[in-house]
C-alpha cells in the first residue's frame, strides 16, 4: 500500500502538471488514503490473520477515522502543538474526501492538496542536520515552467568540491527514514549559497541555524521578481 501512495502521488503530480487540476487533487487524496492504510496494516504481523473488526472499520475513505484506527491521533495532535506548518499542511489535506470525484477544483487547490501530502523537506532537512549535514540554504521553490514545486538545498562550497559526494550523503540518509511522498534525491537540487536566489533570500529573511518556515516570492528586488517559495532555514 505504502508504494501504491507513492504511485498515486506521482500520478497526481503529472496530472497537475499537464493542467488536470480536479484530477490531481483526487488522486492525491487518496495518496493520503493509502498511507494511513498501509499505517494500519503493520499493525498486523506477517502471516497472522487481521482482527475481523480493524479489518470492517478500515473499509472506509474517512480520513480522521483512519488515522483514530491507525493509532495515530495522539502523535498528529503532539505534531500540531510542535509543528505549525504540519497543522496548517493537516488542515488542507483533511479536507479531501471521496466525493472530490464529483467535484472541480482549482490549480491552486490540486497544487496546494499536492503540497500539503508531499511535504516533507522538513523532516529531511531535520535528518540531515542530525547526521551532521548542515545546508543553510533550505527551500521549496515554484518553478512556473514546468508547474512544479522543488526541493533546493545550498551549500556554500558546491562550487568548489562539486555536488556529487553531497548528493551521495543526501542519498545515505533518505535511506534511514520512511517518507509519505514519492521524493528521492534526484528531487533535490543543489545550489551555492553565492547563487543570485540565495544571496536575496539571505538578504530578505534570517532564520538563523534553526529549520523554520516562511512563504516568500512574488517581490520584484532589483528587477529581479522572486518566484514563490517556502523557506525552512536562510543563514
Amino acid at each position: 500500500m505504502q508504494q501504491l501512495s507513492k504511485t498515486r502521488i506521482k500520478e497526481a503530480k503529472q496530472l497537475l502538471k499537464s493542467d488536470n487540476y480536479s484530477g490531481a487533487y483526487y488522486l492525491a487524496g487518496y495518496s493520503l488514503e493509502l498511507s494511513l492504510k498501509a499505517c494500519i496494516a503493520r499493525k498486523t504481523k506477517k502471516h497472522d490473520f487481521p482482527e475481523l473488526n480493524l479489518v470492517r472499520e478500515s473499509y472506509t475513505h474517512d480520513l480522521k477515522k483512519l488515522i483514530k484506527i491507525a493509532g495515530l491521533e495522539q502523535t498528529i495532535n503532539n505534531q500540531f502543538i510542535l509543528d505549525a506548518m504540519f497543522a496548517a499542511n493537516w488542515a488542507i489535506a483533511k479536507s479531501w474526501d471521496e466525493k472530490s470525484r464529483y467535484r472541480n477544483f482549482t490549480q491552486s487547490q490540486a497544487q496546494e492538496i499536492i503540497y500539503s501530502i508531499t511535504s516533507t523537506g522538513k523532516q529531511i532537512l531535520e535528518t540531515l542536520d542530525q547526521n551532521g549535514l548542515f545546508f543553510p540554504i533550505a527551500m521549496w521553490m515554484f518553478h512556473s515552467n514546468s508547474n512544479e514545486w522543488r526541493l533546493f538545498f545550498g551549500k556554500e562550497d558546491i562550487h568548489n568540491v562539486g555536488s556529487r559526494g553531497y548528493y551521495q550523503k543526501i542519498q545515505k540518509v533518505l535511506n534511514k527514514i520512511n517518507l509519505i511522498s514519492d521524493i528521492t534525491v534526484s528531487d533535490i537540487y543543489l545550489i551555492s549559497t553565492d547563487d543570485e536566489i540565495a544571496m536575496l533570500i539571505k538578504k530578505m529573511i534570517k532564520t538563523g541555524n534553526k529549520v523554520s518556515g516562511k512563504r516568500f516570492g512574488g517581490r520584484v528586488i532589483n528587477a529581479y521578481v522572486t518566484p514563490d517559495t517556502y523557506i525552512y532555514r536562510a543563514a
